[in-house]
C-alpha cells in the first residue's frame, strides 16, 4: 500500500512510502531479510516525524 499523507504547510511534502503489515514473525524476517525494508514503531509519533523531515521512510 504506498502512502502519501496531504502536508500541513504548502512547503512540508513527506515522501511516499510503502507500508507492509506482517501477521506472523516469520513474514517479517522474510521482508527484512530481503534488505530494503526496516522496521518502524511508534506510529503515532511516526507520521509528524516525516512531515517534519526529521525521519525518513
Amino acid at each position: 500500500m504506498n502512502v502519501n499523507c496531504a502536508p500541513r504547510r504548502a512547503s512540508t511534502k513527506m515522501q511516499t512510502f510503502n507500508f507492509l503489515s506482517v501477521a506472523t514473525i516469520e513474514d517479517a524476517v522474510a521482508a527484512l531479510s530481503k534488505g530494503v525494508s526496516r522496521p518502524l514503531a511508534g506510529g503515532t509519533d511516526l507520521i509528524p516525524m516525516l512531515r517534519e523531515g526529521r525521519r525518513t521512510a
